[in-house]
């Protein structure tokens, strides 16, 4: 179990600016997630004590931001995510499963067999 005493909070607090600067980005680009992460030279700030524990966000940037958040369905965005969640471990345990099959040739009897339920064709064997 993680304590308080073993999360070095200079690394959260870095973190956390970093989550910021991200959030602050995602409403210049409208949500889309095509930015870079800004380098904000904490370290050298922290080294001099200047590293602010808030990013300041410019006001027509969040006036701006706020009506394209309360427009987003964020049920509909968990439900995609899951979605895409379900199909990924489908796709990897289809892999892991891809993995195990023999090609070198000395393939066995039943192999189309077991293709086929992975999948999930049986019924045109």
């Amino acid at each position: 179990m993680l304590l308080d005493k073993d999360v070095d909070m200079m690394t959260l607090n870095a973190n956390f600016l970093t989550l910021q600067c991200c959030m602050q980005e995602v409403m210049c680009v409208e949500g889309d997630n095509c930015y870079k992460i800004p380098h904000m030279k904490k370290a050298k700030l922290a080294a001099v004590g200047m590293l602010s524990e808030v990013i300041c966000v410019d006001r027509d940037l969040f006036d701006d931001g706020c009506p394209l958040l309360s427009a987003t369905d964020i049920d509909k965005k968990i439900d995609e995510l899951a979605l895409e969640v379900a199909q990924a471990m489908d796709m990897s345990e289809f892999s892991s499963q891809m993995e195990k099959l023999s090609v070198d040739g000395e393939l066995e009897d039943d192999i189309d067999l077991d293709l086929a339920l992975l999948m999930g064709i049986k019924h045109l064997l």
